[in-house]
């Protein structure tokens, strides 16, 4: 990692003395970088080509993190940027924020304060965004994922058994998301336990907002529902998980949902979306699975059961 630290030492007003891989995902590879002085950061170098909707994300966190809002404060270069590059890669240095990921597996269920107050502080960011125009312009939408399947609906066919079904489906809720009515904010398209830390049963902070952009909140609250209450490999949701979710949701929010049919597509949505987001990786590697094989996709049958 000496070349991290070289390179944080290069560009940044501090005195990197280490640099720990945290996690890496297809997104992203995440770093704890250590000062001279001890003090923490967080360094994030994209896999992916942002463009310019880099500028979107750290603006929002920047303009967020100014109102008091408990996400993370990027760190400028020391030419004044929000970012810079290394070998052709987005990175960005954030403060390091203190608290614990809980793990929400099959078997394992959140609390039901942890559940209330990640809710609560999803609504207060939709309550914030929604009042703030940024003017800032961003690639992804709240279809960008379903787009990728109909961009490539030929070869997506060929390659997937069912392939054709599945460009059927993305193709049917590309349409429904296009057609919504529903009020919009700054969606973080990800909110899930993994991307909230708690100091004991608070949010000390939301973190991961390179997939947000404006969008319904409604598919906010319907991946959250889905994130807090159905973990992977589960056969179906706490539906009590899901009602603390959403009553504390609207106990915090300005515009209130119901646990209703509409609701219910926007959870189908996100699923779908998603697995659309993996069997896109998939078929870019060149890796064949199954469609069903897909946690996402097996949730989205669940909600799409009579």
């Amino acid at each position: 990692m000496q070349d991290y630290i070289i390179f944080l030492n290069n560009n940044y007003k501090i005195q990197a003395r280490e640099c720990i891989l945290l996690r890496e995902s297809s997104d992203n590879c995440v770093y704890k970088v250590i000062g001279t002085d001890n003090n923490k950061y967080v360094l994030r170098e994209s896999k992916r080509d942002l463009g310019s909707d880099v500028i979107f994300e750290l603006s929002w966190l920047d303009k967020l993190n100014q109102l008091n809002l408990p996400v993370a404060r990027v760190l400028r270069t020391n030419n004044g940027k929000m970012y810079t590059t290394k070998n052709g890669k987005v990175v960005v240095l954030f403060s390091y924020i203190e608290g614990q990921h809980i793990k929400i597996q099959k078997d394992t269920k959140p609390s039901m304060q942890h559940t209330k107050n990640a809710a609560k502080a999803l609504a207060l960011i939709h309550n914030v965004s929604s009042k703030i125009n940024l003017d800032i312009q961003r690639d992804r939408t709240v279809t960008t994922e379903l787009s990728r399947v109909l961009l490539s609906s030929d070869e997506f066919a060929k390659y997937y058994d069912d392939g054709k079904m599945f460009v059927d489906l993305a193709e049917k809720y590309y349409k429904f998301a296009h057609n919504s009515k529903q009020a919009q904010s700054l969606i973080l398209n990800d909110y899930r336990p993994g991307n909230v830390l708690f100091l004991k049963d608070k949010v000390a902070g939301v973190l991961d907002f390179d997939w947000s952009c404006m969008g319904p909140r409604i598919k906010d609250v319907a991946h959250s529902l889905m994130e807090w209450s159905f973990p992977d490999g589960a056969g179906k949701p706490w539906f009590d998980v899901v009602e603390a979710f959403l009553q504390a949701y609207n106990s915090s929010s300005d515009i209130k949902f119901e646990l209703d049919s509409e609701l219910f597509e926007w959870i189908k949505f996100s699923a779908l979306s998603d697995t659309a987001t993996y069997l896109c990786d998939l078929m870019q590697t060149g890796e064949k699975r199954t469609i069903k094989g897909s946690y996402m996709y097996q949730k989205f049958l669940y909600f799409s059961q009579d």
